[in-house]
């Protein structure tokens, strides 16, 4: 058995993007639910020292710039944003 708590899902049924603006605030404190740590656990032994600049492209909440730059990481990030038709 797994100590790992399963990822949270978008809670749209069609697996699609749409209605995700209506379930976006719901979405977002699902996602922070789930710390920097356990998302990326498996890899956290390839950051190289702290100090190094790290890019996270698609930020979205800013969960895994704010981690690494807690820990003395220069970090950029990047969020797209979208304006509807």
């Amino acid at each position: 058995m797994s100590d790992r708590r399963p990822s949270p899902r978008p809670a749209l049924a069609d697996g699609s993007t749409a209605g995700y603006a209506e379930a976006a605030d719901a979405l977002a404190v699902q996602y922070e639910q789930v710390t920097f740590d356990e998302v990326h656990r498996d890899v956290l032994h390839l950051l190289p020292a702290a100090s190094a600049r790290v890019l996270d492209v698609g930020a979205g909440t800013g969960r895994d710039a704010t981690a690494p730059a807690a820990r003395g990481y220069r970090c950029v990030f990047a969020q797209r944003s979208f304006r509807s038709s």
